[in-house]
């Protein structure tokens, strides 16, 4: 019994895309960092979290509030600006969290002048 050809996993010429119909989501490897991101597990914390900049721009101090958290992420609001990719120490006012490394993945100006920060977490979950 043989399989007919139009069951092939493999991509044909009248697959829509560069890669196909077969991939599913495959839209979402171009899509940049989202602070919104809903997919996942996601938490408040209250209190306030502190960036201490590490590397280049080393000691510039950023607070942030309004605080959302997942395994692998932390976004918040701030007043003060810090450049993505600004590799930072986190710690918590909340000392049921314990203190991590994160790399500033997003810093875009809110409606009310202050700033949306996301940062990944280096390691572990911290909460």
């Amino acid at each position: 019994m043989s399989v007919p050809a139009t069951l092939s996993p493999l991509p044909t010429s009248a697959s829509r895309g560069p890669l196909g119909n077969w991939w599913p989501e495959r839209e979402r490897l171009l899509q940049p960092f989202r602070i919104e991101r809903r997919r996942g597990d996601r938490w408040p914390l209250h209190g306030v979290a502190t960036l201490l900049s590490l590397g280049v721009d080393l000691g510039i101090l950023v607070e942030l509030d309004t605080l959302g958290c997942s395994p692998w992420w932390l976004a918040g609001r701030s007043i003060t600006p810090i450049a993505v990719g600004t590799r930072v120490s986190v710690g918590f006012s909340d000392q049921r969290c314990r203190p991590g490394i994160a790399h500033v993945q997003r810093c875009e100006r809110a409606s009310d002048g202050r700033y949306r920060i996301a940062l990944r977490f280096d390691g572990t979950a911290l909460c």
